[in-house]
C-alpha cells in the first residue's frame, strides 16, 4: 500500500494510533523493499553514532568530545572530516561522557 501522508481520518486516540503504526509499517517495508534477508540482519555499520546518526552529520564539537573519549591523538587540529574519518577507522562510535 503506498501512502502520502499520516493524517488519520478521524482524531479519536485508536485511529491516530492505528494510522501511525500503519504509516511507520509501509515506510519500513517500502525502505526495506529489494535488501535480501542475509543484507537486513546484520549490524549497522559502525560508522553511525550510538545516536544512530551518520558520523558525518555530527558537529565538529561533537565529534572533538567523542575523539577525546576515544584517545584520538592529534585531534586538536582535525577537521571535522577528519575526526569523522578517525573516529570511523577507531571502531569507536559509541559516545562517551
Amino acid at each position: 500500500m503506498t501512502r502520502i501522508d499520516d493524517t488519520p481520518p478521524a482524531w479519536d486516540e485508536r485511529t491516530q494510533l492505528t494510522t501511525f503504526l500503519d504509516y511507520t509499517r509501509d515506510t519500513v517495508r517500502a525502505k526495506c523493499e529489494g535488501v535480501s534477508a542475509e543484507d537486513a540482519r546484520k549490524a549497522v555499520p559502525k560508522k553511525r553514532a550510538s545516536t544512530g546518526r551518520p558520523l558525518m552529520e555530527l558537529t565538529k564539537a561533537e565529534l572533538y568530545k567523542k575523539a577525546t573519549a576515544a584517545g584520538i591523538e592529534g585531534r586538536s587540529t582535525m577537521t571535522h572530516d577528519q575526526l569523522a574519518e578517525a573516529l570511523t577507522h577507531s571502531g569507536s562510535s559509541r559516545y562517551r561522557p
